[in-house]
């Protein structure tokens, strides 16, 4: 994904379907995925078997999120958008993750929790939409028609900010009668969903540094006292990025534009961020937008990494 806005759109609305997963903080009765035994995990990978220029090979994929629920051994695989259409492209990313298997999810679960009798049964597919961009979708034919087919085939999902995630077509969930109902009803969310995700699955180097930038910025302002934060770019990966696939050296770089921003001050590999001369986020956001991806960043000599070169 090469353009910030159009990330910075598909985050929010991954954050806002996170807010359906964890339920409102607040309100001690509401009703979320987790509290009906699904666990989320983001951004896995998987291989799929393609037909390219007639040769059979491996394709790697990585779906939003799944959700697993050890009690009826299903997992939902969820793809989200942040888009104001929905497109062909849709259909065909919904095809692929239907030939993930059942035994390569089973494999990834067991790997993840350490527990070899985890036997899962069925995968179920879907995808979430804004509300707005079904209402604009009904005004069109040839999206009408998309939205109907996805309908047909897959879990339709349709969420806002503070409102309701729902159902489109109940059916789809009969697998799960409490899922069912409590969907048919919606989820409540936030208007301001907490960022549970600073970064999509590959970033572009501009959608790094903003990940960054709000990541630094929700540290500062967690509720602690904090005057500094310090960040490495493996570690950075490691324990706060795992779930995306960005390289440390994307990270790396990512900081030395932030450095040229005047935000942090690099100390040997790590790079120290300041309360008192740390901007909002928003203020910035002109100087991140003006990154040409295409030019070499002037990297220091000493620097572990080279620059990567992004495709805008």
């Amino acid at each position: 994904m090469g353009d910030l806005n159009s990330e910075i759109n598909e985050l929010d609305s991954i954050n806002l379907f996170c807010a359906s997963i964890e339920g409102m903080a607040d309100i001690v009765s509401h009703s979320s995925f987790k509290k009906l035994n699904y666990n989320p995990y983001y951004y896995l990978g998987f291989k799929i078997p393609i037909i390219e220029n007639n040769v059979e090979r491996l394709k790697n994929i990585s779906p939003d999120v799944l959700l697993w629920n050890n009690e009826i051994n299903v997992v939902l695989i969820i793809e989200v958008k942040g888009g104001n259409s929905i497109e062909e492209e849709n259909i065909n990313q919904l095809e692929k993750y239907e030939k993930i298997s059942v035994r390569q999810v089973q494999t990834i679960l067991r790997n993840i929790t350490d527990n070899l009798n985890i036997n899962l049964d069925k995968i179920f597919v879907g995808i979430v939409y804004n509300e707005s961009t079904i209402e604009s979708c009904k005004k069109s034919e040839t999206c009408f028609e998309r939205l109907e087919e996805l309908k047909t085939k897959y879990m339709v999902f349709t969420q806002s900010f503070d409102g309701k995630l729902k159902i489109l077509n109940p059916n789809s969930l009969n697998f799960d009668i409490n899922l069912k109902n409590q969907l048919e009803e919606g989820f409540n969310l936030p208007m301001n969903p907490p960022r549970t995700i600073y970064l999509t699955d590959t970033p572009c180097l501009k959608g790094a540094i903003w990940g960054i930038v709000n990541h630094v910025h929700d540290g500062f302002f967690s509720g602690e006292e904090i005057d500094e934060i310090a960040i490495e770019p493996f570690d950075l990966k490691e324990r706060d990025f795992s779930y995306s696939s960005v390289k440390p050296s994307r990270l790396k770089i990512a900081l030395e534009y932030i450095t040229k921003f005047k935000l942090c001050i690099p100390d040997e590999n790590k790079y120290i961020f300041k309360y008192n001369t740390f901007s909002n986020p928003q203020t910035i956001f002109e100087q991140i937008l003006n990154i040409d991806c295409k030019q070499p960043f002037p990297i220091q000599k000493d620097l572990l990494f080279r620059p990567e070169i992004e495709e805008e």
